[in-house]
């Protein structure tokens, strides 16, 4: 039975949401998750950031929460639409971030696991979360395309399963025997999702240093960390880069144009006498475009400023998708508030059409 006294309801729930590593918590806040995370407060968290919800009986015993990075606390409906939104995907500041209803649902099973008695008071809102959450992922979420970069760089790519890929990349310029992160990034992008994934990939390395031993270093430590799961993986020095390019069903040059003038010089040519006409080539980076002209026309070849288009065009439509997303898990939370099953008066509740670019 439940602990009707602890019976978490949208009245009494309390939420809060704070950036933290482990290094800068407080011994007294140590204690106190030990205590109580996944035994009485649900916690979905995701690197540093951290999102606590249970009765607020419980979580206003936390101590000292406002001593840290960007710490909100939410009540009340306010506190149920708050979940929606990080249900949805819609919380996370740099996008949609599609994981976090998994998240979520992983600090119930711990929950479940550890507390299975107290859990019982979770029971009814969390099914409730289910619900709504998943209207607005089916009606708004699941609609909204991808607004990072690397992602649109991919999909403009047509990066289809057991493609041969090549990262032309670099070093970081702070620490040149580590890949810079707009590589690594596109290494990690380029290992699949939805796009599947790829039968190889070959990175070579534009810039000074021990570039083969330093690659291979690198590409190993991707490998074991798991956010390399290609079984073909190598190196390729620069003067193999023509041989490495006819091979490639993707190039993805993740250094902006104009970065490395002889090495722009070098891969255009490259580029324009290969043999084959049936793979793309794109600069990935749109921090900065470069002076494109003299790629331009080239077979195969997508441009960072195409890719910039693409973004400010996704985030337009992203903020219209997030403020439709943003509104409904408001008026969800209202109407649970008052005992309302609002999925089931959806019919006067209609959802604006959303005109995108």
């Amino acid at each position: 039975m439940p602990h009707s006294e602890k019976i978490v309801t949208v009245p009494n729930l309390m939420v809060v949401d704070f950036y933290a590593d482990r290094s800068e918590l407080s011994d007294e806040m140590k204690r106190w998750m030990d205590k109580h995370l996944n035994s009485k407060v649900l916690a979905a968290e995701n690197c540093e950031r951290r999102i606590w919800a249970g009765h607020e009986d419980v979580i206003s015993t936390m101590p000292n929460i406002g001593i840290y990075r960007d710490s909100r606390v939410f009540t009340g409906a306010p506190a149920y639409a708050f979940i929606l939104r990080y249900m949805s995907g819609i919380a996370n500041p740099f996008g949609l971030d599609r994981p976090a209803y998994d998240r979520f649902y992983e600090s119930t099973a711990k929950m479940v696991s550890r507390s299975p008695r107290y859990y019982s008071n979770f029971h009814e809102i969390v099914g409730q979360l289910s619900r709504d959450s998943n209207f607005i992922i089916s009606n708004v979420c699941d609609k909204v395309r991808p607004i990072r970069p690397w992602l649109i760089a991919r999909e403009m790519a047509y990066q289809a399963a057991g493609s041969n890929i090549l990262i032309i990349g670099e070093m970081d310029d702070d620490d040149p025997k580590r890949f810079a992160d707009v590589t690594k990034r596109m290494i990690t992008t380029a290992n699949g999702g939805d796009a599947g994934s790829p039968r190889s990939l070959t990175c070579t390395i534009a810039g000074g240093g021990d570039q083969q031993l330093d690659t291979r270093k690198n590409l190993e430590k991707m490998i074991q960390q798991g956010k390399l799961r290609i079984p073909d993986v190598a190196y390729a020095p620069l003067s193999d880069l023509p041989k490495a390019i006819e091979q490639a069903d993707v190039v993805y040059v993740t250094f902006p144009l104009g970065k490395r003038p002889q090495f722009d010089g070098f891969l255009k040519n490259i580029w324009k006498n290969r043999a084959r006409e049936d793979n793309v080539m794109l600069h990935t980076d749109i921090r900065e475009t470069g002076d494109e002209k003299n790629f331009l026309g080239l077979p195969g070849y997508v441009p960072a400023s195409a890719i910039k288009t693409r973004h400010e065009q996704r985030i337009v439509n992203y903020e219209k998708q997030k403020k439709q997303a943003e509104n409904i898990a408001t008026e969800f939370a209202a109407r649970r508030l008052c005992n309302q099953s609002p999925i089931r008066d959806m019919d006067r509740f209609p959802l604006p059409r959303l005109t995108l670019s």
